[in-house]
């Protein structure tokens, strides 16, 4: 996976995307501090959310 998936996300000028990829990096960040991994499920899921493809609400219930 890559280290940074968020990246282009917090450099984008869009401030929607760029919040909400600020966001995941630092929710997926305060997990690693906690010695859990990250699937790639939720990497998907956090940048289909970024992306405006599904709710903050329908991650969760994904």
């Amino acid at each position: 996976m890559d280290k940074e998936p968020f990246k282009e996300y917090i450099k984008q000028s869009e401030p929607g995307k760029r919040d909400k990829g600020y966001l995941w990096h630092t929710a997926i960040g305060l997990q690693a501090v906690d010695g859990l991994k990250t699937s790639q499920y939720l990497v998907d899921t956090a940048i289909r959310n970024i992306e405006g493809d599904i709710s903050i609400d329908e991650a969760q219930s994904c």
